[in-house]
């Protein structure tokens, strides 16, 4: 595990064969996943509740952007410019994004996935595609309703845009079980997505296990077990699905530990079946109802299980240290400070 320091640091040859990059975003309140390996990137989620910035005429205040921009590559577009990062190299061809996943449509998640969208070319988006009321989904929505190239995947049926009946643009339905070819050596399966548009949108959550050569990593989005009221009770909604339907295959190297570090998942049953050697913690400062996370109790149980904890939000009080931060360097607004990069290192048979 690396904290990265510089954006000369992600600007590194591209990975060989069986060999995957792996970062933790920080973007403030939100969540941010970047994977990479030789033949294919793939984003989870895309979103903060407090650096909402995103793009302009001047160039891109989105930290998300910025890092991106670092980390894959930038388009030769002024809105596409990272404010704060002059030395990242442009192309006339946007980036690939060959998976973007938005597990599920609160801001904290996707607020910041329309930059990213007009400044990469993203190959397929995944998302449970149920209709959320917030106008950053309604945008979100209008954009894939206009756009011809990305093949759109949800776990309910979306009407298809006037002229693409048979469109393979045309939004594609996917189930739990699915499993989806990364690239070489790297694979997904979908544990858990929801269908229910009466549920709470973080009962829709994405939930996927990815494969990495030999190392495991469990992605969960916002993913619930109950009410902060019934932390010492049984696993209970997404979670307890999980440890009904998938025992065996919740072992996991790396957690992206769900919702923030709250209370209302990581109950010690489900983290004890997936043993994490590494989890991964994207908070800051905003509050969650009343809390700031994550939930003290939830980093215990990850210490006492022996998980080595990184978290977004180690600099957000006392000043990030960091002289080259990723993004504008804007001291007092959270973000661009406290992100990782894991090298995941496997031979070839």
């Amino acid at each position: 595990m690396e904290t990265v320091r510089s954006v000369a640091q992600l600007q590194q040859a591209q990975q060989k064969p069986a060999q995957f990059r792996l970062h933790l975003i920080d973007i403030g309140t939100g969540l941010a996943i970047l994977v990479e390996g030789s033949d294919f990137k793939l984003l989870f989620d895309a979103g903060s509740a407090d650096d909402k910035k995103t793009n302009s005429k001047l160039g891109s205040k989105s930290r998300l952007v910025a890092y991106l921009n670092a980390a894959l590559g930038r388009l030769n577009q002024p809105h596409c410019r990272s404010l704060g990062d002059v030395d990242v190299k442009s192309s006339a061809n946007a980036p690939m994004l060959d998976f973007v996943f938005l597990s599920h449509p609160h801001e904290d998640h996707l607020s910041q996935l329309l930059p990213v969208l007009q400044c990469f070319a993203v190959k397929t988006l995944w998302e449970p595609g149920i209709m959320h009321k917030t106008a950053g989904y309604q945008q979100f929505r209008q954009f894939m309703q206009d756009d011809k190239t990305i093949q759109y995947h949800t776990a309910v049926k979306q009407p298809c845009p006037r002229g693409l009946r048979a469109s393979s643009h045309c939004s594609s339905i996917f189930q739990i079980g699915e499993e989806i070819k990364l690239g070489q050596q790297a694979s997904a399966k979908v544990l858990h997505v929801g269908n229910q548009p009466n549920h709470h949108p973080n009962l829709y959550s994405v939930v996927l296990k990815l494969q990495l050569g030999t190392t495991s990593v469990l992605l969960t989005g916002d993913a619930e077990s109950g009410a902060r009221a019934q932390w010492h009770l049984a696993p209970g909604a997404t979670e307890k699905f999980l440890l009904a339907n998938f025992p065996d295959e919740l072992t996991a190297d790396i957690l992206q530990v769900g919702h923030h570090g709250s209370i209302t998942s990581s109950r010690q049953p489900f983290l004890q079946a997936i043993k994490p050697k590494i989890a991964l913690i994207s908070a800051g400062p905003k509050k969650y109802g009343s809390v700031v996370l994550p939930d003290q109790a939830v980093v215990d149980a990850l210490t006492r299980l022996g998980a080595d904890i990184y978290r977004t939000d180690v600099n957000d009080q006392q000043g990030c240290p960091v002289i080259d931060k990723i993004g504008a360097n804007d001291p007092g607004n959270p973000g661009g400070c406290d992100n990782y990069l894991i090298r995941i290192q496997n031979t070839l048979p």
